[in-house]
């Protein structure tokens, strides 16, 4: 709502969403689905792909991030046993029939076709069980909404025991939800999840001002977990990422002379890395480096069809391609002003529970928007994790649009000591 007077001029946050942050998010849904609709354009059941992501994705995303805006987010504080309790079900519902046949000795696949018959059932891609298949209608993974459902846990106990000494009484529920949410997702494997995960509820710690000691000891464990999963006796393809990413990156071109030679030797990166292994990244940066400054033009690159899962995880490759650097470095702007935004509301806000929600939100955006990027082309160890906003995925997209809609409401019940602080001199008008 504008306010008037003779003296002052401003538009008031009370009342307004961000705006900036709603037409950033539009945008880049815009890019994702146009860019998607290329990616998967030879496809034979194209329409029926492209309408799932339009549909399922970004209309009900849409519809649950407006619905989400309009209500207050200390309701969803109310609801966190409810909110964790599904996220805990799904996930054990895909980790025990994988746990089981591990201890067995059974076969996964085997293991996960005998559960066909249900109308829920664990759904297997690429070796990995992160998804669950519901009959008729579509899949669904659960460490999508894992990511959300912890961080509004997470910031809930905080919030609630703020003033109160850092104990285990205090914190041994969020703390038991978090290990058994990680120990879920690693039995898929995905291990990506898990860092975010974990990055995600260190900033929230640091923004509660929660002892750096509690925090050093929470990233030195999970660092160990993360050094046992990449680099234990059944992880060859993990090692495999590690050693593509320095093939591409320090050991791409090396020396007797120069800094990186005998570290590059000692690994013996190039002997370990195969053409498999390299491909995706290859491609993508064949095709980001074809596109040139503007593009080939939309839907004109022959080179989208030799990229790996180009779109999901390899989508950017189809922007870099068809784009150019233009479009890739709007996309990658508009992902920065997003958490830009997200901070900013953060610092406004009137709670500490809001504030841990917009910093949660804002941190899981660009960190995993980033860790794409990087990772597609080089700069970073390879992860199968979606480009939000834009990567083929109902359940990214919408548990990325619930988190916006989550923002947006926050962002309408601003400190009002922010507010008069920040009043401006008569005639001036701020965004």
């Amino acid at each position: 709502m504008l306010v008037t007077n003779k003296k002052k001029l401003r538009f008031d946050y009370t009342t307004n969403h961000d705006w900036w942050l709603i037409g950033a998010v539009l945008l880049q849904c815009i890019i994702g689905l146009a860019f998607l609709a290329s990616a998967i354009s030879n496809r034979p059941n194209f329409m029926e792909d492209f309408s799932r992501q339009l549909v399922v994705g970004v209309w009900v995303g849409g519809i649950l991030a407006f619905i989400l805006s309009k209500i207050d987010y200390h309701l969803l504080f109310k609801f966190r046993h409810f909110i964790i309790g599904i996220v805990l079900f799904t996930l054990l519902y895909i980790a025990v029939p994988l746990l089981i046949a591990d201890i067995f000795g059974l076969s996964r696949l085997e293991t996960i076709n005998h559960l066909d018959v249900l109308r829920f059932s664990p759904y297997m891609a690429n070796n990995a069980v992160r998804w669950i298949y519901i009959a008729g209608i579509t899949n669904f993974q659960p460490s999508e909404f894992a990511k959300l459902g912890l961080l509004i846990y997470f910031a809930s106990y905080i919030q609630q025991n703020l003033g109160k000494p850092f104990s285990w009484d205090n914190y041994k529920k969020p703390i038991y939800a978090l290990v058994i949410i990680c120990g879920s997702i690693l039995i898929q494997p995905d291990l990506g999840s898990v860092v975010i995960i974990t990055c995600i509820i260190a900033a929230i710690l640091w923004v509660a001002k929660i002892p750096i000691k509690y925090v050093g000891i929470s990233l030195l464990v999970f660092a160990i977990v993360a050094s046992l999963a990449i680099f234990g006796t059944d992880s060859e393809w993990r090692r495999d990422r590690i050693f593509v990413w320095l093939s591409q990156s320090i050991c791409q071109k090396y020396s007797p002379e120069s800094w990186n030679y005998r570290l590059c030797v000692e690994l013996g990166v190039t002997q370990k890395v195969t053409r498999d292994d390299s491909l995706q990244v290859k491609q993508i940066r064949e095709a980001m480096a074809s596109g040139g400054l503007f593009g080939v033009g939309y839907s004109r690159s022959d080179l989208k069809s030799r990229i790996p899962e180009v779109a999901t995880d390899g989508i950017i490759g189809v922007i870099g391609a068809e784009g150019g650097f233009v479009t890739v470095f709007l996309v990658i702007f508009l992902y920065l002003f997003i958490f830009v935004r997200g901070m900013k509301i953060a610092k406004e806000v009137k709670d500490e529970g809001g504030k841990m929600l917009a910093v949660g939100i804002s941190v899981w955006i660009i960190l995993q928007s980033f860790w794409n990027i990087t990772g597609m082309i080089g700069l970073f160890p390879l992860k199968g994790i979606p480009l939000p906003f834009i990567s083929e995925g109902g359940t990214a997209m919408i548990t990325n649009l619930i988190g916006i809609g989550i923002l947006l409401n926050i962002g309408t019940q601003k400190n009002p000591e922010f507010l008069a602080k920040t009043q401006l001199k008569p005639g001036k008008i701020t965004i």
